[in-house]
């Protein structure tokens, strides 16, 4: 891997991240292609990582089975379960209301917060 392990632990330790790519049906996605699909599809960021670098290591990741299983992840990151941070799937607590609208929601919003705009 490219990438420090500390940027591979801010990427796994994003709750909205770890939550999405934990889904079953993220599971087994594997293509640069696909991953970054899901990142827009749930407007995924972190940190002030390019999008090409926070998909390369997600890829990593996924790979690796830290979404998938804990003991992966306490292996990717043995330094976590040290520090008393608690490896494995959680229900992301602060997800703001952008990541519960559909797509036509997110769209009609965007009208409306624009229209302003247009006087």
């Amino acid at each position: 891997m490219d990438y420090p392990s500390g940027h591979r632990e801010a990427v796994y330790m994003n709750d909205y991240c770890r939550y999405v790519f934990s889904l079953p049906e993220n599971w087994h996605i594997s293509r640069q292609k696909s991953i970054r699909l899901v990142v827009r599809r749930h407007a995924i960021v972190v940190a002030n990582f390019t999008e090409q670098k926070l998909v390369k290591i997600l890829q990593y990741l996924i790979g690796q089975g830290a979404f998938r299983y804990p003991s992966a992840a306490a292996q990717e990151f043995p330094n976590l379960r040290e520090a008393g941070i608690t490896i494995g799937v959680q229900s992301p607590t602060n997800i703001s209301i952008e990541h519960h609208l559909s797509e036509s929601q997110t769209h009609e919003m965007t009208t409306i917060d624009l229209s302003w705009l247009k006087e």
